[in-house]
């Protein structure tokens, strides 16, 4: 998403911009000491736009691989190793397969998911919108 940082950071004035995807699933776009946070709403959604219309490269996405193989790649502490197996019988095995599929996505498996998920929670509004901060205060 090379659209967020110059679009929310450089011309909007905030601090800084990502987009970030939890172990439940959960998507989530943030930014951080933002002056323009209606405008981010807006920039926010044509992210979304830009990649259900296909603009990011094949580079792009291995490189989105590759960030994610680092959160799957972790070394993890054998309490929460074991409490992953506990709770949602997850074992090495289960990692490997989704390391093997995270593999295999193509583009359009992309465009598919953000389309039929992001823009369909949208659509059906059922997406929130949070801002922490004083409503007094001033960036400077």
């Amino acid at each position: 998403m090379d659209f967020l940082l110059p679009s929310v950071r450089e011309r909007g004035g905030a601090y800084g911009a990502g987009c970030a995807l939890d172990e439940s699933g959960i998507i989530s776009f943030y930014s951080y000491r933002d002056p323009n946070c209606d405008k981010t709403y807006d920039n926010f959604e044509k992210a979304i736009q830009d990649v259900i219309e296909g603009r990011f490269t094949e580079g792009q996405l291995t490189e989105c691989k590759l960030m994610a193989f680092q959160k799957l790649d972790r070394v993890s502490d054998p309490s929460g190793k074991g409490l992953l197996g506990f709770t949602r019988g997850y074992e090495d095995e289960d990692r490997l397969k989704l390391r093997l599929r995270a593999l295999e996505v193509t583009k359009e498996d992309v465009i598919h998911v953000v389309e039929k998920y992001m823009m369909g929670a949208i659509e059906e509004e059922q997406t929130s919108r949070v801002v922490f901060g004083s409503q007094s205060a001033k960036f400077d």
